[in-house]
């Protein structure tokens, strides 16, 4: 699977680099991407061709000599297959968790500049083509880890008045007052409603807004209010 990688700004003057046809330049970026942790990638041309230059009218067998006559990359056999590996690929690449294919060649691994334990056994697999995505950037991360949250955590309930106290607020927000009756009923359904998830803050809330609407009408306290209850 393709990674995301840094590259350092004087790359582009560097001699080696500047020699390579612009083909050969874009081809070796695009195989730092593709090449595991190690800077190994597998020499498929091919492949090479439809993940990095689907587009260009471009022969990639042919890149990739001028890659290794240049000495950026160069082509060895491991297990009866076919690699590539970058040149100096670890002095500039250092993933937190790297993942690499174990190298058998001390000359290979002295190439690249591993450092990395002969018996890593975290070798990439081969990824279906076309790539369906990318790893995101290895790079070291500083602050706290994040816990995962548990499926079977139970939901950490809101810290809430009690539902007597917020019909108080409510019926002391509302703009009508005609009588201790009409509101035994609706602090009724005001609890109800609390009981069901209904946010009693918002309840309270529009009862002011209310009250404030009719207030510039000159409306509070009269009948034309609804009552509470059927409010």
């Amino acid at each position: 699977m393709a990674r995301i990688r840094s590259i350092h700004p004087a790359l582009f003057t560097d001699e080696a680099f500047a020699s390579l046809s612009m083909p050969a330049r874009v081809l070796l970026l695009g195989i730092w991407t593709e090449a595991d942790d190690q800077g190994v990638f597998e020499w498929k041309p091919v492949t090479l061709k439809m993940r990095l230059m689907p587009v260009d009218n471009v022969d990639v067998a042919t890149i990739l000599s001028e890659l290794v006559e240049a000495n950026v990359v160069a082509r060895f056999e491991q297990d009866g297959k076919t690699f590539g590996a970058v040149r100096n690929f670890c002095k500039y690449q250092r993933p937190k968790t790297p993942k690499y294919r174990p190298l058998k060649s001390e000359q290979i691994r002295n190439y690249v500049g591993s450092t990395y334990p002969i018996t890593e056994a975290a070798a990439p697999q081969p990824d279906p083509f076309p790539q369906k995505g990318e790893m995101p950037p290895q790079r070291k991360e500083e602050g706290g880890k994040r816990e995962d949250v548990k499926k079977d955590s139970p939901p950490v309930a809101k810290a809430t008045r009690p539902a007597s106290d917020a019909f108080d607020r409510f019926k002391a927000a509302f703009p009508r007052r005609d009588g201790a009756n009409p509101w035994q009923p609706a602090e009724k359904k005001f609890n109800a409603l609390v009981k069901t998830g209904v946010d009693a803050e918002v309840m309270i809330a529009a009862a002011a807004a209310l009250a404030r609407d009719e207030a510039s009408r000159g409306n509070v306290g009269t009948k034309f209010i609804p009552q509470a209850i059927t409010w």
